[in-house]
C-alpha cells in the first residue's frame, strides 16, 4: 500500500509508531459505521507473522477490556489488521501523575484487564510483554491496547499447562506488580480494604491470581473513569512534602517550625540538606536585617524565592506501599516505582505552578504550550482547562480540535514554540504575546487570574 493511495474507504490521519518491521497509523474509516481506527501494516515477513499473530489474539480472546479487532486487509507484504482507537492516557502515563488514587478509579484500571487476560490465557493466548504502558484508561475503564507480541497456544489448555508456560506465568507477575502499584496508591475509606487486597494478591499461588483479583476488585468499589489531575492539585500534593521553613522578616531570623515536625518528619537522609538550606536562610536573614528599610524589602522579596526554590530540593515521596510476603517477584515498572523518577516529577510540577503563579508571562507561556502538547497527546479534553481561561475562544477552539482528532479527523490548531516569544503589550494581568517564526507569527493574549496565568485567545497569525 502506497503512503499517497490508502485502503478503499480508510483515510490515513497520521503516524502514531513505527519499527523495523511494522508501523501503525491513526486512520478514519468514512462510511456510516466508520469512524477513527489504528491501521497496522507489516514492512517485512517477520512484520507480518507478528501481524498474523496479533490478528488471531484479538479475534479469539475479543471482549471488554481489550483492544478491538475492527477488520482485516489484504497488504503488501501480508494481512494488514485494523484495530479500534481508544483515546485517554497510558496506565504509566497516570501513575506517574498520581500519586494518590480513588479506589473506583483503581478497580477502572484493573477489573477489565484482569478479565481480558484471564479470558485470553483460556482460549489460547498469552500477552507476553504486559505492561502498564500497553494498558489505556479509556472512558469506559482500562483496555489492553495491543498484543503485537502474542504467543498462542492449544485454546482450552488445562490449568497444569498454564502453570507450565512462562509466558502465562509472565502475564501473572505483571499483573501482580500492576495490582500492587495501583491499589497501594488508594486513598480515603477504602485504602484499608485495597492494603488487604494486595497482602492477598501477594500470597495467593500464581494460578488462583485472576480469579482472586477479579473477586477482590468487584467488591473493593464501583469503577469510575480515571480523571487526570490538574496541575495546582499536584502542586499541592508536592508541597505537602516539603519542610516547613519560616522565613521571619520582623526577628530576621529563618528556622524549622517545630509546630510541624510531626506532620513533616525529616528522614535521615534529609537532614543534612535541610540544615544547610537553614543555616544559609539563618546567615542571609541576619544580612537582610542590617540593610536600610528600602534595600531590606527588596532583599527579603529575593530571600523568599531563593527559599521557594531551594524548598524544591527537599521534596521527599510519600505513600505507604504494604509489606510484599511470599516469594512472588512482580514484572518490573521501574519508570513508575522508582522513587527519585516520582520526586523529579514533583520538583517539575511545583517549578509549572510557580511559573503559571508568578508575573512573567513569558515563564507561564513555556508551561501552558508544554501542557496543551499533552492534552493534544492524550486527547484529553479535560486538560485544556489548566490551559485556555475558562469561556474563553482559545478553549472552545482546542476542544473542537481534540475532538476532532479523537473521530479521526484532520484538525488545524495552533502548535508553536515558545522560544523567541516576546511580550508586545502588557496591561495588569494581561499579556499580548508575539511568537512562532518570523515568517509567520502568532500573537495571543493570556490572562491571570486566581487560578494562575492561561490562554484566552489567538489573535492573529501571519
Amino acid at each position: 500500500m502506497a503512503s499517497d493511495d490508502p485502503h478503499p474507504g480508510i483515510r490515513i490521519v497520521r503516524p502514531l509508531a513505527r519499527d523495523a518491521h511494522r508501523e501503525s497509523m491513526l486512520v478514519q474509516v468514512e462510511g456510516e459505521s466508520g469512524g477513527p481506527a489504528v491501521l497496522v501494516r507489516p514492512l517485512d515477513a517477520l512484520g507480518s507473522k507478528r501481524c498474523l499473530r496479533e490478528i488471531a489474539g484479538l479475534h479469539r480472546a475479543h471482549g471488554s477490556g481489550l483492544v478491538a479487532l475492527v477488520d482485516v486487509l489484504d497488504d503488501g507484504f501480508g494481512p494488514a489488521l485494523l484495530r479500534s482507537h481508544v483515546a485517554g492516557p497510558t496506565l504509566a502515563a497516570a501513575l506517574a501523575e498520581r500519586e494518590r488514587w480513588a479506589a473506583g478509579e483503581a478497580v477502572s484500571a484493573l477489573h477489565p484487564v484482569v478479565g481480558a487476560v484471564s479470558r485470553m490465557h483460556a482460549s489460547g493466548v498469552a500477552h507476553g510483554t504486559l505492561d502498564a504502558r500497553c494498558i489505556v484508561l479509556g472512558q469506559e475503564g482500562a483496555v489492553v491496547a495491543s498484543v503485537a507480541a502474542a504467543v498462542l497456544f492449544a485454546p482450552g489448555s488445562s490449568a497444569a499447562v498454564l502453570d507450565r508456560s512462562e509466558h502465562v506465568a509472565r502475564d501473572r507477575a505483571a499483573l501482580r506488580g500492576l495490582a500492587r502499584e495501583v491499589l497501594g496508591r488508594v486513598a480515603g475509606a477504602r485504602a484499608e480494604a485495597a492494603a488487604e487486597l494486595i497482602a492477598v494478591v501477594d500470597g495467593i499461588a500464581d494460578r488462583d491470581l485472576l480469579a482472586t483479583l477479579a473477586e477482590g476488585l468487584a467488591e473493593l468499589a464501583a469503577p469510575v473513569p480515571y480523571r487526570p489531575p490538574s496541575v495546582s492539585a499536584v502542586a499541592a500534593s508536592a508541597s505537602a512534602r516539603i519542610v516547613p521553613i519560616r522565613l521571619s522578616t520582623a526577628e530576621g531570623a529563618a528556622s524549622g517550625d517545630p509546630a510541624h515536625d510531626d506532620a513533616a518528619p525529616v528522614d535521615a537522609g534529609q537532614a543534612p540538606s535541610v540544615a544547610r538550606l537553614q543555616r544559609v536562610l539563618s546567615r542571609l536573614a541576619h544580612t537582610v536585617a542590617g540593610l536600610p528599610p528600602l534595600r531590606r524589602r527588596l532583599a527579603v522579596g529575593a530571600a523568599a524565592a531563593v527559599a521557594a526554590a531551594s524548598l524544591m530540593l527537599v521534596l521527599t515521596p510519600t505513600g505507604h506501599r504494604a509489606p510484599i510476603a511470599g516469594g512472588s517477584t512482580p514484572a518490573p515498572i521501574a519508570p513508575v516505582t522508582d522513587a527519585s523518577a516520582r520526586e523529579e516529577g514533583d520538583e517539575r510540577v511545583g517549578a509549572r505552578a510557580a511559573a503559571l503563579q508568578g508575573d512573567d508571562p513569558l515563564a507561564a507561556l513555556a508551561v501552558l504550550l508544554d501542557r496543551r502538547d499533552e492534552c493534544f497527546a492524550t486527547l484529553s479534553v479535560l486538560c485544556l482547562d489548566e490551559v485556555d481561561q475558562t469561556g474563553s475562544a482559545a478553549l472552545a477552539a482546542d476542544r473542537q480540535a481534540v475532538a476532532a482528532l479523537r473521530a479521526g479527523e484532520e484538525a488545524s490548531s495552533h502548535s508553536v514554540d515558545a522560544a523567541g516569544a516576546r511580550v508586545v503589550e502588557r496591561l495588569g494581568d494581561g499579556a499580548l504575546v508575539e511568537l512562532g517564526p518570523e515568517t509567520a507569527p502568532a500573537s495571543l493574549l493570556m490572562m491571570r487570574s486566581e487560578a494562575g496565568w492561561r490562554i484566552r485567545d489567538w489573535i492573529a497569525r501571519g
